[in-house]
């Protein structure tokens, strides 16, 4: 039995959320814009300087530039309130990994959220599950675990795991892929919508 795990305040967790929620909108916004363009489909938009779609670009800028600020500072106040209990390295994106601590915590003996996932369907000539299917699936489990739904994975968490720690830690499994230019250096967007029946939907970019 785990007696001694940090318990994250109300107001970092509520930051986290933000962090995560305006990563999600910028990088899917930009895709947006980015179709527009390149299917012929902008219209308008973007005519001239006074167009809506300038007008919305100027207005993503403004957020774009306190992304990193603001993911610096998420890290720097998880290390704040994860010292009493184990250290925190952080880096120029963050923080550096995972503290093994936590992969202790949440059953990931590789350090990685795999070591704890159910992804559907079991078999090829089945149909890709809807968020429906997904979500009784994981009540069905959530008698032993608390429950992250992305897609069509169900990641199983032990359920004496504070709420907070699941919050502020699962961000910093997901860095953003090698592929993408647009969010080097910071973290892959994802954010999780908690649900009182078996405890998260998580929605990212996509995969």
């Amino acid at each position: 039995m785990i007696t001694s795990m940090p318990t994250y305040s109300d107001d970092l967790v509520t930051l986290g959320r933000v962090l995560d929620r305006s990563m999600l909108t910028l990088i899917s916004c930009n895709w947006f814009i980015s179709d527009l363009r390149d299917y012929g489909d902008e219209g308008s938009f973007f005519d001239d300087e006074d167009s809506l779609g300038n007008y919305a670009l100027l207005r993503l800028r403004l957020l774009e530039n306190e992304i990193k600020p603001l993911q610096l500072y998420v890290a720097k106040k998880t290390k704040e309130e994860s010292e009493s209990f184990f250290p925190v390295e952080l880096d120029g994106t963050g923080i550096k990994s995972v503290p093994k601590e936590i992969n202790g915590f949440l059953n990931f003996p590789n350090g990685n959220p795999t070591d704890r996932w159910i992804t559907y369907p079991s078999g090829l000539d089945l149909p890709y599950p809807d968020e429906e299917f997904m979500i009784a699936q994981a009540i069905l489990k959530s008698s032993e675990n608390k429950v992250i739904v992305w897609d069509a994975e169900l990641y199983l968490l032990p359920k004496e795991i504070p709420d907070s720690l699941i919050e502020i830690w699962w961000r910093w499994y997901f860095y953003c892929m090698p592929s993408s230019s647009y969010f080097t250096g910071m973290l892959y967007p994802q954010t999780l919508k908690k649900d009182a029946l078996f405890g998260w939907v998580c929605y990212g970019h996509e995969r």
